[in-house]
């Protein structure tokens, strides 16, 4: 009788602590500001239950702030579970070392320079996505026919340059990142985290992308 009481303390004990976890991870994702209906709702969730972004300690998300090259670089390496080291020399921007990582695994080439506390374009947000998805392993490739078709569909994809538009070629053909109604990309564009969130958030979950 005592063992049968014990196994069914410990049963309700594991359904409480189940029943809470779930419920924490509402909680962590219920923002005051991010209603059911937003358009990045999922991808942000996403994000935020693999641990990659965090609201703010009023209980918003702010999906139409914009965002840094730091921040956006800090979440992209989140994501991919970096083990980044604290620094103490006093000279460092608390930015530098996601820049290092970024470097040293070549997501961002030396070639790449940006004021990292400076609003992120949409260009530069696609080229640190398309070298996360290299990262990790996933490497797209194109072929001429495709990236016309690429120009036909956005017809401002010329204009980003050639340090932006291989790899913006990429992750617009894997659906990661995508153009506006009117057929442009607007790769001079600040962007959103709410634009931050689902790109990434497509990149790790392909059942997100738009195709």
């Amino acid at each position: 009788m005592k063992k049968l009481r014990f196994f069914t303390s410990l049963i309700i004990t594991c359904v409480l602590v189940f029943a809470c976890c779930c419920f924490a991870t509402a909680q962590q994702t219920a923002f005051s500001d991010l209603k059911k209906g937003h358009w990045a709702k999922g991808n942000i969730d996403y994000l935020v239950e693999r641990g990659a972004i965090n609201g703010y300690p009023d209980g918003t998300f702010r999906p139409s702030a914009t965002i840094t090259g730091a921040e956006f670089l800090k979440i992209a390496a989140a994501s991919v579970g970096a083990k980044i080291k604290k620094t103490e020399k006093a000279n460092k921007f608390w930015y530098e070392p996601y820049v290092e990582f970024a470097r040293d695994n070549n997501i961002i080439e030396s070639e790449f320079n940006m004021k990292w506390n400076s609003k992120i374009t949409r260009a530069q947000m696609a080229y640190i996505v398309a070298g996360t998805a290299g990262f990790i392993g996933e490497n797209t490739y194109y072929t001429e026919k495709e990236k016309s078709d690429m120009d036909s569909a956005l017809k401002d994809l010329k204009t980003a340059g050639s340090l932006y538009s291989e790899r913006i070629y990429k992750v617009v053909k894997d659906g990661i990142i995508t153009g506006y109604e009117d057929g442009t990309f607007r790769p001079e564009k600040t962007a959103t985290r709410a634009e931050a969130s689902a790109m990434l958030s497509r990149l790790f979950d392909k059942s997100k992308r738009v195709r």
